[in-house]
């Protein structure tokens, strides 16, 4: 699987990695508060809780990651990536979203119907399905400094905002459904 490639580092396809389900979600479910992904558009059984790649690009400044936003350090959604049932069996709220009052009420078992859907596909031998891979400490560490290195000179001075400032809503901007993540320049 390589969905992270060429020159934007995403192969714009959707893919079910089995990421973590907070916030509301978009009516999806028994409860309403999951969130199928592309499914809802093209209604194939196949992208049930498929979400696009995103770019790798900048994104050292782009967290929190995931679709729903449910990791806030870079080092924790790339071992999400390495061991999806290890780090979803070790997942911890409080310590991965840091905007207050995400919802996380249906999050495991929201979580769960996402991770049996991808551990079904990798039991059927589906390709393309993310797998696991074991790295060492040293080698995630290698990881992410190489995706330091992806990171514009422009944005990659935190004290700079100017970069980003265009694309951050400011308190001046109406959030009409309290639903808007809240971007954090680190």
């Amino acid at each position: 699987m390589s969905c992270h490639k060429g020159d934007f580092f995403t192969d714009e396809e959707y893919h079910n990695i089995a990421m973590v389900q907070v916030g509301r979600g978009k009516g999806d479910g028994e409860s309403g508060s999951n969130d199928f992904g592309s499914f809802k558009v093209t209604q194939l059984e196949r992208d049930k809780f498929a979400f696009r790649t995103p770019s790798l690009l900048n994104i050292t400044k782009m967290g929190p990651y995931g679709h729903a936003g449910s990791y806030h350090s870079l080092e924790a959604v790339v071992r999400h990536h390495l061991d999806v049932n290890d780090a979803i069996n070790n997942y911890d709220a409080g310590a991965n979203i840091e905007q207050q009052g995400v919802q996380t009420q249906d999050m495991m078992s929201n979580t769960l119907a996402a991770l049996n859907k991808l551990n079904a596909e990798r039991n059927a031998g589906t390709e393309g399905v993310l797998q696991d891979r074991a790295l060492s400490d040293k080698e995630v560490d290698q990881l992410i400094s190489f995706l330091h290195t992806l990171t514009d000179s422009c944005i990659a001075d935190a004290d700079n905002t100017q970069c980003l400032a265009p694309w951050i809503p400011g308190d001046d901007i109406a959030d009409p459904d309290g639903q808007r993540l809240e971007a954090v320049i680190r």
